[in-house]
């Protein structure tokens, strides 16, 4: 039971899937299951503090406790850092605010762990210097979420303004605690630690006052960023959602169980740090998307760059070649360079609009776009029937250029004032283009010396994927192109 909330949540971060059985349906829970579920599994270890003896659900381990703590204290260091760096990327005051929070909890819970090595002030300082960080941190997280994402104008201003305050007014803190010692109620209980494990609801009123009101507020936190994550498309507030529940619960249990400052282990030690634990996978998260899109921004400008100087360059010259060419009528030569050059010509256009399409497009609507745009070329209608599919890049452009190439033939061949084409992703792919053209005898064209350059183009682009091709026609009753992708 002392990991089940943390478990859940990483069997999330691994993304678990699998093809068959009742577990397949883990890879279907939608982030709001996921965060009802780790709620669920998080207060039912609540219930089972409240139910079963003490002794069974804490450990008398004091290393642990501290290593628990050094832990949690270095994660939130890190993901301090690591939000720092999205807010100077973002500009947004949630962004701030989220920041400020974590870094006020890791702060106070550095010079905790300082004073207490150093014994310096006694105890007293070393227990309330965490115990007011984490509630100023809690009000930060859930003011990021309850505060709307605007934009700040001077972000590199604001976060220089906001650490300058933040130093200060922790160092006021600091000062005011050290000063009001004599005066402050012991968070810790007097006398030597317990020989058993305390009981129930038993400790410092000051001390569960802060435990309680700490779970009040990351609770309405975890509420905040539910209703940000389902409002809007990105996954950070899911993340965020599920740190605030686990931290809501794990301060629950720490308020029926105060054993923040004793050797034992409980459940609420192991959710505190997991909560921060998700808080790094979420960070990391963030991080990989964003290099993902900085990746993807960065080819489609190279293939766009690519797009540019081949419209400028080839292109450019195929195209005078084409009206040199075509003006020396009745010479055999002359045609046949015109009409090669006009094949090539016309390829360089398919790259071109190829390269210039955005990466993160659907296959179907790139696929139906390059359609019509080739038949409306010629005057012609496409009927389109395509199917949703996710498909690999190279396999994605081998068949869009299949198409191109089988569209032209049947309007510029063909004669075809009617296109179909339909891509069917049921059992692999299947791509058929039809058309009612003019249609030719394929057993002649394949007993020329030189057969048709469209038919040699199309099959080897579908055998270079590792697909079937075929053709199937008859003079005068049109063409049909099928191309199978297992």
């Amino acid at each position: 039971m002392l990991g089940v909330g943390s478990a859940l949540t990483l069997l999330e971060a691994g993304g678990f899937t699998a093809d068959g059985g009742g577990m397949s349906r883990f890879s279907r829970l939608t982030p709001y299951n996921w965060r009802l579920i780790v709620a669920m599994a998080a207060l039912a270890s609540t219930a089972v503090v409240g139910a079963v003896p003490p002794a069974d659900v804490a450990l008398d381990l004091p290393a642990l406790h501290a290593a628990l703590d050094s832990a949690t204290l270095v994660i939130a260091i890190v993901v301090s850092f690591l939000f720092c760096g999205r807010f100077l990327r973002t500009g947004r005051l949630d962004d701030l605010l989220l920041t400020a929070g974590l870094a006020i909890t890791a702060a106070a819970s550095l010079v905790a762990t300082a004073v207490a090595v150093a014994n310096l002030n006694g105890v007293v300082l070393s227990a309330w210097a965490p115990v007011s960080g984490g509630v100023l941190g809690s009000l930060c997280v859930c003011a990021a979420a309850l505060c709307p994402p605007r934009v700040l104008r001077h972000a590199r201003a604001g976060i220089l303004w906001t650490s300058a305050a933040f130093a200060a007014g922790f160092a006021l803190l600091l000062a005011a605690l050290s000063v009001m010692l004599p005066v402050l109620p012991s968070l810790v209980p007097e006398g030597e630690p317990p020989a058993g494990v305390p009981p129930l609801l038993e400790g410092p009123p000051a001390f569960l006052a802060t435990e309680a009101t700490m779970a009040v507020i990351l609770a309405v936190a975890a509420l905040g960023f539910s209703r940000r994550a389902v409002q809007t498309d990105e996954t950070l507030p899911h993340w965020l959602a599920l740190s605030c529940i686990l931290g809501a619960v794990a301060r629950l249990d720490l308020f029926l169980y105060p054993s923040l400052f004793t050797q034992w282990v409980s459940i609420g030690d192991v959710l505190r740090t997991s909560r921060f634990v998700v808080l790094l996978i979420g960070a990391g998260m963030e991080i990989s998307g964003y290099w993902r899109s900085q990746s993807a921004a960065a080819v489609l400008e190279e293939r766009r760059r690519m797009a540019r100087d081949l419209h400028d360059g080839v292109a450019q010259e195929l195209a005078f070649i084409v009206r040199r060419a075509r003006r020396g009528e009745g010479d055999p030569g002359l045609a046949q360079i015109a009409a090669a050059a006009d094949r090539a010509l016309l390829d360089s256009r398919r790259a071109i609009a190829a390269l210039s399409l955005p990466i993160d497009e659907r296959f179907d609507i790139v696929l139906g776009r390059i359609a019509e745009e080739t038949a409306a070329r010629a005057g012609a209608h496409v009927a389109l029937d395509l199917d949703a599919a996710e498909v690999e890049h190279e396999h994605a452009e081998a068949l869009i250029r299949i198409v191109a190439e089988a569209v032209q033939n049947a309007t510029r061949h063909g004669g075809a004032d009617e296109v179909s084409v339909k891509l069917d992703a049921a059992g692999g792919l299947q791509l058929r283009i039809a058309d009612n053209g003019s249609g030719f005898d394929p057993d002649e064209a394949a007993g020329r010396r030189v057969p048709g350059f469209g038919l040699v183009s199309m099959r080897e682009r579908a055998e270079a994927i590792g697909g079937e091709f075929a053709v199937v026609s008859r003079p005068g009753q049109g063409t049909v192109v099928e191309v199978r992708v297992p």
